[in-house]
């Protein structure tokens, strides 16, 4: 079961573990989500005919732009938290979720009251013409008098997440998801608002979901409030981490804007309203690239805060090969049940085929698509803009956009439906020969991908990592293993000792009172030598259980014995109950 390495006997079970369990939470609650979406398509193409569903397709950039602000805020305060809680600096958590609000308020009020200003204006620079502007106008108006409820729902999504209670944004997901699609139909066939409607539905329902999450304030269990800014460059910090996961949706709404028109111009009405289908199918199977990409994104900032090269490297390998387990099936049915799909969003003879060439197509897409988005995410959690910003440019824009130009004029619609897995792959292969540039040698292993900067464990000079299951007996050789690394490291051989004569006390705590089954259980611990001293970590599976509580009081009973050693040689002891698992933190 476990891996060695130099100075590690570890596994990945609770890196695997609490990837699956936000992994599959994410991937129901943004299907969830984008089935909403997917809804508005379905009612716009059985009631408001084919010019409804070129309208809807002609305005999803605004929507995707209004998602990238939302991504701006969201996923750089939740990166930028993250960090501090791997980096045990909690204090500054609510700071930068209070900035991350603020800034996401200001950024809802601008957009939502110049809107009566420009929604017209912008229709037509989107390709709208005659009857398609006021359509696209109508839309368009009713999307951006929620701006406020979609980033919202956005950040609070992100942070509930990262407060250990990613249930409520399930809860939250599926009641929006239910009174968008009440209310669509509503609109649309009683209230008969057109495609207005179907705007200002979906704007409600995102703010029902995020009232839902605004609960999470007055649970036992929360950590999040406002604060003080005492850092206004805080701010600064939240844009520019989530600016590359952000730019991904600004490119991906600058291609949405290519190859609208490269079908416009191929094909009119009738290959704007497959590619329409196509993207409208997409949001949903998107779901499962973002899912995996958001969860890997969550891990990795807290992982890089704690500088854990080994979990980043565990995490990135999961990612990849959890993603393709998902990914692969669902493009096999997509592309087997092509026909069925298409037909689900009206019965015109003369897009249908079309459509189902196209989805076929762009199914082939889906694997390279999710490698992609889960390098986005883990290079975005780690603050290498660089890598995050080129893989966001290329395959969420030039790549694709350029194959479709390009391509079309060729070989006709066809060339538009090949560009978007020809993007993805050509996009993998220039991440490659990039890093081959960055480190002058090919990447063969997952480390090779890694590129983390160079003050990454600049302070730490050497550790020691080990992973025990939840049995008295491993328990009980924890103390022979750290006593064996001493003549390595003569230098800590104070601190490795005190070390070695607590942990048993400690681990064994865990293992007694944490786990409540007798299912397998691991606990990891990593012991850092650094110049100032050593770090000791205990990560565990178990209940949340606090071992600093628990010795609270002033008896000191045999369980208790480890901790009162340590109160009285550690410099610091921090406890925090995170993505699931127990992390104990002790400085020497």
């Amino acid at each position: 079961m476990c891996v060695i390495i130099k100075n590690t006997l570890t596994n990945n079970y609770l890196i695997l573990k609490s990837f699956k369990s936000y992994l599959f939470l994410s991937i129901i609650g943004l299907i969830s989500a984008t089935l909403g979406i997917v809804v508005d398509g379905l009612v716009i193409g059985n009631f408001l005919g084919n010019d409804g569903m070129v309208a809807y397709g002609l305005v999803s950039p605004v929507f995707i732009l209004i998602l990238a602000f939302a991504t701006v805020f969201g996923n750089g305060g939740t990166i930028l938290s993250s960090n501090y809680i791997g980096r045990e600096e909690r204090e500054k958590v609510n700071s930068s979720f209070t900035m991350a609000c603020l800034i996401g308020l200001i950024t809802s009020i601008v957009i939502t009251a110049f809107s009566p200003f420009y929604v017209d204006y912008l229709s037509v620079l989107l390709g709208a013409t005659g009857a398609l502007t006021r359509m696209a106008s109508d839309f368009m108006f009713g999307l951006i008098l929620g701006t406020i409820s979609l980033i919202f729902s956005q950040i609070l999504f992100l942070y509930t997440r990262l407060d250990n209670n990613p249930n409520l944004g399930l809860i939250s997901i599926i009641i929006t998801t239910v009174f968008n699609i009440t209310l669509d139909i509503l609109f649309v066939t009683v209230l008969h608002l057109g495609i207005f409607g179907i705007g200002i539905a979906t704007s409600i329902s995102y703010g029902l979901g995020a009232l839902v999450l605004c609960t999470h304030f007055f649970t036992k269990n929360n950590t999040l409030y406002f604060s003080k800014i005492h850092d206004f460059n805080q701010a600064i910090d939240i844009i520019k981490i989530g600016l590359p996961t952000a730019l991904n949706r600004v490119f991906t709404m600058a291609r949405t804007i290519v190859t609208n028109n490269v079908a416009l111009w191929v094909g009119g009405v009738i290959v704007m309203g497959a590619l329409t289908i196509q993207s409208s199918i997409n949001q949903l199977l998107s779901a499962v690239a973002m899912g995996v990409g958001m969860t890997t994104m969550l891990l990795g900032g807290i992982f890089y805060g704690e500088e854990d090269r080994r979990s980043l490297a565990d995490l990135l390998k999961i990612s990849i090969k959890w993603g393709l387990y998902i990914i692969v099936p669902i493009s096999v049915f997509v592309i087997v049940f092509a026909p069925f799909l298409v037909g689900l969003f009206g019965k015109n003879p003369e897009v249908l085929p079309t459509a189902t060439v196209s989805l076929r197509l762009f199914a082939l897409s889906l694997p390279p698509s999710l490698i992609g988005v889960v390098f986005l995410n883990f290079y975005s959690s780690i603050n290498n803009t660089t890598m995050a910003n080129y893989i966001g440019f290329a395959h969420s824009f030039l790549l694709i956009s350029l194959f479709a130009v390009v391509l079309t004029p060729i070989i006709g619609d066809t060339g538009l439906w090949l560009c978007f897995f020809l993007g993805e792959t050509f996009t993998l292969i220039g991440l490659i020969i990039l890093i081959r540039t960055k480190t002058g040698r090919w990447p063969r292993k997952i480390n090779d991908f890694l590129i983390l900067d160079d003050s990454f464990e600049k302070n730490i000079k050497n550790s020691i990592s080990i992973s025990i299951g939840n049995d008295m007996d491993q328990v009980m050789e924890l103390s022979n293993k750290i006593y064996s690394f001493i003549d390595k490291y003569p230098q800590y051989e104070d601190k490795l000792k005190k070390i070695a004569l607590c942990v048993e006390e400690m681990a064994g705590n865990i293992v007694e009172h944490g786990f409540e089954s007798s299912k397998q259980h691991y606990i990891d611990i990593r012991i850092l030598l650094t110049e100032g001293g050593v770090i000791f970590r205990i990560r565990d599976d178990g209940k949340p259980f606090n071992p600093i509580e628990y010795g609270n009081d002033m008896s000191i009973s045999k369980n208790k014995l480890g901790i009162s050693i340590v109160r009285k040689i550690a410099k610091d002891i921090s406890y925090r109950n995170t993505i699931g698992l127990n992390n104990l933190t002790i400085v020497l």
